[in-house]
């Protein structure tokens, strides 16, 4: 044949190399492209409202309280919350909460009894019943109560 002088020959039987020619793939949009479309389009927004507000002399104060994003920039990207380690919120935590120095006078005390069975280790109990009368729940129950007139230990039931 013509044209096929150089090339090697082939059987029928051999595989045919595949074409890789993307004609209908997308070019996915980037994602600097879409941020900067996004914060455009608020700059707009932003701008529409507040000379609307001041032409009708709205309070600008009302005006600052209200988000023009369905989801908010400091916390979220585009919808998809930002994530952390919990460590780092337990320590702003920490710091808006001041503990009492001393433990408030009080003559009843209430526990939490759900509560108590999650913190405690399991060990052998397999039923909450036989967790309940375990000696570390009994334990951790009378040094609660050693200093109390009243101990109240509250245990809900599923019907």
């Amino acid at each position: 044949m013509k044209g096929l002088e150089g090339e090697e020959e082939s059987t029928f039987y051999e595989p045919i190399k595949k074409n890789r020619v993307d004609f209908f793939r997308q070019v996915p949009a980037s994602v600097d492209s879409s941020k900067q479309k996004v914060l455009k389009e608020d700059c707009q927004l932003f701008s529409k409202l507040f000379i609307s507000c001041q032409s009708r002399e709205c309070d600008l104060k009302e005006f600052f309280r209200h988000e023009n994003q369905s989801h908010p920039a400091a916390l979220s990207d585009g919808g998809k919350l930002h994530t952390c380690q919990k460590s780092h919120l337990t320590t702003i935590l920490e710091s808006q909460v001041t503990t009492p120095e001393a433990e408030p006078d009080a003559d009843t005390i209430i526990i939490d009894g759900a509560a108590l069975q999650n913190s405690l280790p399991p060990r052998s109990s397999k039923t909450f019943k036989s967790m309940q009368c375990s000696m570390s729940f009994l334990q951790y129950k009378h040094t609660l109560s050693s200093t109390r007139e009243q101990t109240l230990c509250l245990m809900s039931t599923a019907i």
